[in-house]
């Protein structure tokens, strides 16, 4: 018998880490436990020459995010994978807004403000920054 799409539960077991602690930890420690997210690790792609990568991804819809499985690896540090699930989970705390054009903006300064509140933020994106080759080829 096949089992619905609300009953699947999605894979937050990695190799290297589990998203569903990390992302305990965090909603207590920053957003006062406030954050109801599912979590799943993306899909494994085989695409050459990428040269750009999306790390993480909220659907604000489905309540969903989904963080890129180049980052299950031995040799990213646990603060690079709290950051972009941290982003992303601020994604729900700041929902997007409507500018005066219309447009939907779900970066603004209120959001910026706040993710300047994780403590390990320059250095996580320091070390993405300078790894973001070997998170390509991964």
């Amino acid at each position: 018998m096949a089992q619905s799409m609300n009953t699947i539960r999605p894979a937050t077991k990695g190799i290297y880490f589990d998203l569903s602690l990390i992302f305990a930890e965090l909603n207590v420690r920053y957003f006062d436990n406030g954050i109801d997210a599912l979590l799943s690790w993306g899909k494994r792609r085989t695409q050459l020459r990428k040269r750009t990568i999306r790390l993480g991804s909220y659907h604000p819809n489905s309540r969903t995010i989904i963080i890129h499985p180049c980052l299950d690896q031995a040799m990213v540090p646990t603060i690079c994978l709290e950051r972009i699930l941290f982003h992303e989970m601020a994604h729900q705390k700041f929902p997007g807004i409507k500018s005066k054009c219309g447009k939907t903006l779900v970066h603004y300064e209120a959001f910026y403000q706040f993710e300047r509140t994780y403590p390990y933020l320059k250095e996580a994106d320091l070390w993405i920054k300078a790894n973001l080759h070997r998170l390509l080829r991964s």
